[in-house]
């Protein structure tokens, strides 16, 4: 397991572990890609949407506590104490990346997440200040144009939460003008916050964003790969840069801090730090699930040290170093059998 690796190093055994720093409240199960598929697959008929429904019923609550019971079983096999572990909401995690480990803490900085669906939400906004972040606005998971991103991605024959950035290298060869219909279509299935917050929703009728495929089928009906592709990043594109500047508005600050899978979107990125309303940027490297496991990290540090500052690293590339002998060696056998060519 992941945590081998740092036991060994720092010669602890799991009970001497003061806190096990866990990243979600409710843990998500492992799927391949294979059950992934059949995910969004069922998402589309009957059964998928009662499985929506019951999201809402006592049932849901059950499910989750079997699963955090099952995650915790784990970890206390291993040798962990039961006081040890800790537990934090993604979105927290995720803010805490963004904000510990931009450095910047004489400054107030406007924390960004963004996700499919964590903890119950999709994006939070907060303010980080003084070693403390502090949220002011959530968007709920249900209106996530992250999962929609996933969905398209299945109707597309890939592998959702997998492929997507197959989705984003095909983007760019159809006409603005094809993008900006496929983008004018999406946008109209949600309505930002009618007093400038940082939020938005589905408009009304609109299912689930897990549940748009036939929404989706029909917005992109007689309508070419590539203008799908370009209409979705651009629909993309745009909704993080009004989600960008209405945070950076409603605070007044334009030092901003962001973190989460979507930001993996390298021309997302490029557009939100092109945007003049901000004033410095700092995307969290890495920023989808090894974000949130860090975030809980700097979490559970600067309760340990009583909300003081939980410092950054020099470098976030975490993890054994390897020499170029022990590379040399370890791929000696492809070279020679011609698997692989190196100089």
């Amino acid at each position: 397991m992941t945590v081998d690796w740092p036991l060994k190093r720092h010669g602890l055994k799991p009970e001497q572990v003061n806190v096990l720093a866990l990243a979600g409240h409710t843990p998500v199960p492992a799927l391949d890609g294979k059950r992934r598929v059949q995910l969004f697959r069922e998402a589309a008929r009957w059964h998928g949407r009662v499985r929506g429904l019951l999201r809402r019923s006592p049932l849901r609550t059950l499910i989750q506590r079997e699963r955090r019971r099952e995650r915790d079983e784990t970890y206390l096999a291993l040798g962990f104490r039961p006081q040890a572990i800790q537990t934090y909401d993604l979105h927290e995690c995720l803010a805490a990346a963004a904000y510990f480990g931009q450095g910047t803490r004489d400054e107030p900085v406007v924390v960004i997440t963004l996700d499919g669906k964590s903890d119950e939400f999709c994006s939070t906004v907060s303010i980080g200040r003084n070693h403390q972040i502090h949220r002011r606005i959530a968007t709920d998971g249900s209106h996530s144009f992250a999962t929609l991103c996933s969905v398209v991605t299945y109707m597309m024959g890939m592998v959702p939460q997998e492929d997507e950035h197959e989705v984003i290298a095909r983007a760019p060869y159809a006409s603005l003008a094809a993008a900006r219909q496929i983008a004018d279509r999406l946008c109209d299935l949600f309505s930002w916050s009618s007093d400038g917050n940082p939020t938005w929703q589905r408009r009304r009728g609109v299912p689930h964003t897990m549940h748009l495929q036939s929404t989706l089928e029909s917005a992109f009906f007689e309508q070419r790969i590539d203008a799908v592709l370009s209409g979705v990043q651009l629909f993309v594109e745009e909704m993080v840069c009004e989600l960008v500047r209405r945070a950076v508005s409603a605070s007044g600050i334009r030092r901003v801090a962001i973190s989460g899978g979507i930001l993996i979107n390298a021309q997302v990125s490029k557009r939100i730090a092109e945007m003049d309303a901000v004033k410095h940027l700092f995307i969290f490297p890495s920023c989808d699930d090894a974000a949130g496991a860090i975030g809980a990290a700097y979490l559970a540090r600067s309760e340990h040290l009583g909300g003081a500052d939980a410092l950054s690293p020099a470098s976030f590339s975490h993890g054994p170093d390897w020499s170029e002998v022990e590379i040399h060696s370890d791929l000696e056998h492809h070279l020679v059998g011609g698997e692989i060519t190196g100089g």
